[in-house]
């Protein structure tokens, strides 16, 4: 038996892949907490039930705090961004926040790109 009560963070849910997810989990019985830039873009959210918090995925410090007393994490990593880069620390700041609030689940959607690095032959390090 699910426990319905659980509280599921999810990432990019103002997006058109991860925000169908929102509705999805009310459906169920779970409560959504999204986080997002900028609330405004999430008033439909809200009135549909989910918690709304302002945050940044670079903001490692805000992430753990926003994390506690999470059970699980819906994880996109925006496709579009100013430095590729960027998407490993935000990937690993939303890791590192999830393992010390104690999260137990992470759903990752790694439909983003990879920065791969050809001269180390691995990915990219973050700059």
């Amino acid at each position: 038996m699910t426990d319905n009560t659980q509280r599921v963070l999810v990432y990019g849910a103002t997006g058109s892949q991860s925000g169908p997810l929102v509705g999805a989990l009310l459906a169920r019985g779970y409560q959504p907490v999204v986080l997002t830039r900028d609330t405004t873009r999430a008033t439909a959210l809200a009135a549909a039930g989910a918690e709304i918090v302002e945050g940044n995925m670079g903001d490692r410090a805000r992430l753990i705090d926003i994390s506690q007393g999470i059970d699980a994490v819906m994880l996109l990593i925006p496709f579009a961004l100013a430095n590729p880069a960027d998407g490993i620390t935000y990937g690993r700041n939303v890791i590192d926040a999830a393992r010390a609030a104690g999260v137990r689940r992470i759903i990752w959607n790694a439909s983003g790109p990879v920065v791969f690095d050809a001269a180390a032959g691995a990915p990219a390090e973050p700059r």
